[in-house]
């Protein structure tokens, strides 16, 4: 998004948390796409009725001012300075005095209700830190959807970290200069206050000079803020856009050494200072320097962890990813560390020169009255659903009876046996979806299998014809010509009862993991996880195929072909599931048309 120029005059810098409000503004009419003056800019504020002369030169002074010429417009910021590494699907806000800033989407797969979330694993394995980063799994939603869908909600998360040019164009006050040089280093050195405020100044400024600019969901205009650690953390693994394993490691996903994605301590790669945002590598997301450089605050305050849950005790400020001061060997994805809100010794709140923050456009739960009936109405399908008999539903009578009881203690103690009982049905249930999404994932690479390997058996049963072909026009054995094809037919035969072979396995392969798809859930399950494995299909393209786009959309194909045949095998049990490979090879012959259980390719 091109960013509008703005210049603002005042007579001095705005405090922290003051609106624009407080200075006359000026708006570019010609970067609004009109050459009339908007008709939203807030009335000059009326003369003081002064009586003699006084009053009248206080009138003739502002008419004067008036009429003085207005300052030069501030000229948008070159791309190196507010998105230096474009891609497709970059968000683009401006910012006062020309800047702008950028963010990347971070999908939330969670499904197809308001008040469905998505299960996220957070932290890392047991060790003397546990009380730290204990490995444990929280719950994730975005607010915000593309299309109005529950299913495809997700946030948009900062690209880079705040720069200091960007800092300073939000809280100058309105006193645009040019950018210097190192306005592109990741901005350091101001409290977790100060950046919530910078987060509501530039909201602020963006409700008030850019109407349009911030997303909506819904009737509800998103706005900017710190993110949680569950966002923070989600995006810095992969999100969606990674494998379940490459998810839980340590580091996501790296091409080449780690140097190439963080700015850390060896060999002084950081100069001491906090580096220029966007010059190395991003994560699968397309985001920058998550680790390294300077550690980003949060927007919750800390708190430790224990036995899988939240310690009740609430601390100071939390910083994810570390900074350029770390070794390599100390970065890792569930990095977190607890500061002071405030420095005894200064006796001011804590800001360190290499604590920084990226922000997060995220709305509000209920952002409309079509939304808040739509979530009564989810909780009361919710609610209903657990009216069971209570012979068909242990667990729900066991609910009825603590919700009966008038002993508190007893009460009390039953709520949290019901508690664990349904934390393990839950965990079950959980446990059976991503096993589904394993399958589909595995049906989907050996169907890719299959595929091109029933493409190139055609293609040598092709050739063969061929080479029959001059076999019949020079019948005599003893020709040279004869000789010829009749070895090249030979080679041929041997190279296909090779693939012969390879086919029988691969096919076999994809049976066995097509049967028990079809076997280890309804046609509603698969359906729901094909919705959700998008990203990770995707994943799975870019390692088999590179960047052929063709190829991708295959790989989408064949995902849907293997729920399709899946559903079919569930549905009418056929004597021989060999017809599904007889599917497959039928649309390697003839891309494009549609089998029986309704693939197409």
């Amino acid at each position: 998004m091109p960013s509008r120029r703005l210049r603002w005059r005042t007579k001095k810098p705005s405090p922290v948390g003051e609106g624009a409000r407080d200075s006359a503004r000026v708006r570019d009419f010609g970067a609004t796409g009109t050459d009339q003056p908007p008709t939203n800019l807030p009335h000059p504020d009326p003369l003081p009725r002064e009586r003699g002369d006084c009053g009248i030169r206080a009138r003739l002074l502002a008419l004067l001012l008036a009429l003085l010429p207005l300052p030069a417009l501030a000229d948008p910021w070159p791309q190196a300075l507010s998105n230096p590494q474009p891609a497709d699907g970059d968000l683009v806000l401006p910012l006062p005095c020309g800047g702008a800033m950028a963010f990347r989407w971070v999908a939330t797969p969670a499904g197809p209700s308001w008040l469905d979330d998505l299960q996220v694993f957070m932290g890392r394995a047991a060790d003397e830190a546990s009380y730290n980063e204990y490995a444990h799994l929280s719950h994730l939603a975005g607010g915000l959807s593309p299309d109005g869908k529950a299913a495809d909600r997700g946030y948009w998360l900062g690209k880079y970290e705040v720069s200091q040019a960007q800092w300073n164009a939000v809280m100058g006050g309105g006193d645009c200069g040019t950018p210097e040089a190192t306005g592109r280093r990741a901005a350091g050195g101001h409290s977790w206050f100060e950046a919530v405020a910078f987060s509501q100044r530039l909201t602020e400024w963006l409700l008030a000079e850019q109407p349009g600019a911030l997303p909506k969901a819904g009737e509800t205009t998103a706005y900017l803020r710190l993110p949680t650690e569950e966002e923070w953390e989600y995006a810095t693994r992969g999100g969606s856009a990674v494998t379940e394993a490459e998810f839980r490691a340590g580091l996501f996903p790296l091409q080449g050494p780690l140097s190439a994605y963080a700015w850390a301590q060896e060999s002084q790669a950081c100069q001491g200072k906090p580096q220029p945002v966007g010059l190395l590598k991003p994560n699968p997301l397309g985001l920058y320097d998550l680790l390294g450089n300077v550690e980003e605050m949060m927007l919750e305050p800390y708190q430790g962890t224990l036995a899988g849950r939240p310690h009740g005790q609430v601390g100071g400020l939390v910083a994810r990813g570390g900074s350029c001061l770390l070794n390599a060997s100390q970065f890792r994805s569930a990095l977190r560390t607890e500061y002071p809100l405030f420095d005894a010794h200064s006796g001011k709140a804590t800001a360190l020169p290499y604590l920084g923050f990226r922000l997060v456009i995220a709305a509000p739960l209920a952002v409309d009255a079509g939304r808040i009936a739509a979530l009564k109405q989810e909780w009361s399908e919710t609610s209903a659903a657990r009216d069971l008999p209570a012979d068909a539903d242990p667990l729900a009578v066991v609910d009825q009876v603590a919700g009966e009881l008038t002993d508190l203690a007893a009460k009390d103690r039953l709520s949290q046996a019901l508690l664990a009982l349904r934390s393990r049905e839950g965990a079950q249930k959980e446990a059976e979806a991503r096993s589904l999404q394993s399958l589909l994932l595995a049906g989907t690479a050996m169907a890719k299998s299959y595929y091109d390997l029933a493409k190139n058996q055609q293609a040598l049963e092709r050739l063969a014809a061929d080479y029959q072909v001059q076999l019949d026009k020079n019948p005599d054995p003893a020709s040279a010509t004869h000789k010829q094809y009749q070895a090249l037919m030979d080679s041929l035969k041997g190279k296909q009862a090779e693939l012969a072979g390879r086919i029988a396995l691969a096919g076999a392969a994809y049976l066995e993991v097509l049967l028990q798809t079809a076997a280890g859930a309804d046609a509603a399950a698969r359906a729901q996880q094909l919705e959700q494995l998008g990203g990770r299909i995707q994943r799975l393209g870019d390692l088999a195929a590179g960047s052929d786009a063709a190829a991708r959309a295959q790989l989408l194909d064949l995902a849907a072909c293997v729920v399709a045949q899946a559903d079919d095998q569930a549905k009418r049990q056929p004597e021989a599931a060999d017809v599904y490979l007889q599917e497959l090879a039928g649309l390697a012959a003839k891309p494009g048309s549609k089998t029986a259980s309704g693939c197409r390719l």
